[in-house]
């Protein structure tokens, strides 16, 4: 079967669309949604059929100026035919790490391997000696089969092989532009909730990199609960700089914008450190009014951008900025908050929100349509296990953001 039309992938691999074979296009999008849909490779299939020319993804290659852009229809013909030139490796059930930088080309191989069937590793690139250190780490965990890369890090290929343990095997190199990605003919298999889609690392920060076995179901029903926690998509425009390796990143900048179909412009993380006016400028930019960020991001942009820089951003249509992935501060919010005022940024719009790959991402979080809640609690107390709300004025009075339910 050739898959280059998305409904002809939606016919053999789900049963409710199989079923409304002689419905024609429009009225079948008028029965049936995205609920009958049971994975996020199926979501993508649903989008390219349904709103082909619809923009997915823009990414800013110099972080500014320098555009690529992909439309749903685009991104699902380039992962299914890099899902058909897979085929020769019999990647079904087998694990593959994934070493790109942020970009489209990421994402292209995300979804092919997902539709082959494949467990996809999302991987730090292997930059410097702690980054090809962790590699190593990684791989001494996970024993991947293949290695799924671009050019550039094909050449870091000896020197990862060298690090790894004797026990473990060397994993195959395969650079996706050197495949063959005409429209071959090639079989999809029905994905089930329990396969496995990937194994998400924790950063190794504080020790060696650990795995989470998530499942197709598993990041379909992070999605879904995220849309519902999130609210109504309509005209949403997303921005993100995280990197696609991060649970964060991966679930709230990639699979949840195909989810909800709302464009979103992705930032690599380099160029946001280098220079972080970059992002709120891009947020400026495109109108953006869903972002996220761990807590650095935020005091990063209040101490590097100037008043001049601040005087050409606009950040009313900011609906909802999105804070996780580490401690969130009071007083980090509280300082972004009075610094990008003048910008037009409403307060209302911060989302304290907490995660961990364990649970796909999204734990909880502040309810897109209430205020943030902030309180004070005993230091001490706290310490030993115990909640005690106390008066700000108090000695031993510890700022605490909520962050949900």
């Amino acid at each position: 079967m050739n898959y280059a039309v998305p409904r002809d992938y939606l016919n053999d691999v789900n049963q409710t669309f199989s079923a409304h074979l002689a419905v024609d296009d429009l009225s079948l999008a008028g029965t049936l949604g995205i609920e009958c849909l049971s994975s996020v490779t199926e979501v993508l299939a649903y989008r390219a059929w349904l709103q082909p020319d619809a923009t997915a993804f823009i990414h800013l290659l110099d972080g500014e100026q320098e555009e690529a852009a992909i439309s749903y229809a685009e991104l699902w013909q380039r992962s299914q035919r890099l899902a058909a030139a897979l085929q020769i490796f019999e990647p079904q059930g087998k694990r593959v790490l994934m070493l790109f930088e942020t970009g489209i080309d990421y994402i292209v191989s995300l979804f092919g391997l997902f539709l082959a069937g494949a467990v996809a590793i999302p991987a730090f690139p292997p930059v410097g000696t702690r980054g090809l250190e962790r590699l190593a780490l990684i791989c001494a965990d996970a024993h991947p089969q293949i290695v799924l890369t671009s050019s550039r890090f094909m050449r870091s290929q000896e020197r990862v092989n060298a690090l790894l343990q004797d026990d473990v095997p060397a994993p195959q190199w395969v650079d996706p532009q050197e495949l063959a990605t005409e429209n071959a003919p090639w079989q999809a298999q029905a994905v089930t909730p329990g396969q496995l889609a990937l194994l998400q690392y924790t950063s190794g920060s504080t020790s060696a990199p650990k795995g989470v076995m998530l499942t197709h179901a598993n990041l379909y029903s992070n999605c879904r609960s995220a849309s519902q926690w999130m609210g109504k998509a309509k005209d949403r425009v997303g921005c993100s700089w995280l990197p696609p390796y991060h649970d964060m990143g991966l679930m709230g900048g990639i699979l949840q914008p195909i989810y909800d179909a709302f464009p979103t412009v992705l930032i690599s993380p380099g160029h946001f450190v280098q220079r972080p006016l970059r992002w709120l400028d891009a947020v400026s930019r495109y109108g953006a009014d869903v972002t996220i960020a761990p807590n650095f991001a935020f005091d990063l942009c209040v101490e590097n951008i100037t008043d001049d820089e601040l005087a050409a951003l606009d950040l009313s249509k900011l609906k909802a900025i999105y804070c996780g992935a580490e401690p969130v501060r009071q007083s980090t919010l509280a300082r972004f908050s009075e610094r990008f005022a003048a910008a037009g940024f409403n307060p209302a719009a911060l989302g304290p929100c907490y995660g961990l790959a364990e649970a796909t991402v999204l734990v909880s979080g502040k309810p897109h349509d209430q205020p943030a809640f902030n309180t004070q609690v005993d230091r001490d107390q706290l310490a030993i296990g115990t909640l005690a709300i106390v008066d700000a004025a108090d000695g031993f009075a510890l700022p605490m953001v909520s962050s949900g339910r």
